[in-house]
C-alpha cells in the first residue's frame, strides 16, 4: 500500500507508482475507456482479491474512478481514469518513450523487438 502522506519526494512518489507493475498494467488498460471488473478479469486471470485491492488503492490515490450505475439492474460498477491518472499515463508515455530511445541508442532495438515493445518495419 502505497502512502502518500509518507513521502516528502514528488518523484520518489511518482516512481514509487511506476514500479508496482499491476498498477501500471490496470492504468494502460483504462486508457481508452472504462471498464468492469468481468473485463479485467477476462484480460488479467488475477485472483479477485488483487484486482479489487489494486482498484482501491488506485482510487484512494485519485488516479481512478469508480462509477457506480445504480439505475441499473444488476448495478454495474465501472472504473476508469480520472484526469490526475490520464496525466500520470501521459507522464509514464513519455518516460517510457524516453527510456525506448535509451535502448535503441545503445543497440537493444532487437530486443525491444522481440519484447513487444516496437514493431519490426
Amino acid at each position: 500500500m502505497i502512502k502518500i502522506t509518507e513521502f516528502k519526494d514528488p518523484l520518489l512518489l511518482a516512481l514509487t507508482i511506476a514500479q508496482d507493475e499491476k498498477k501500471v498494467k490496470l492504468l494502460w488498460m483504462m486508457e481508452s475507456r472504462k471498464l468492469e471488473l468481468t473485463q479485467f478479469r477476462q484480460k488479467l486471470r488475477w485472483h479477485s482479491d488483487v484486482l479489487i485491492e489494486e482498484l482501491r488503492q488506485l482510487t484512494e490515490l485519485g488516479l481512478v474512478s469508480r462509477v457506480i450505475h445504480l439505475k441499473e439492474k444488476p448495478v454495474r460498477v465501472e472504473y476508469a481514469l480520472s484526469n490526475r491518472g490520464a496525466l500520470y499515463l501521459k507522464c509514464l508515455r513519455n518516460m517510457k518513450k524516453a527510456g525506448t530511445q535509451l535502448m535503441i541508442d545503445y543497440g537493444l532495438k532487437q530486443q525491444l523487438i522481440d519484447d513487444g515493445y516496437l514493431e519490426e518495419v
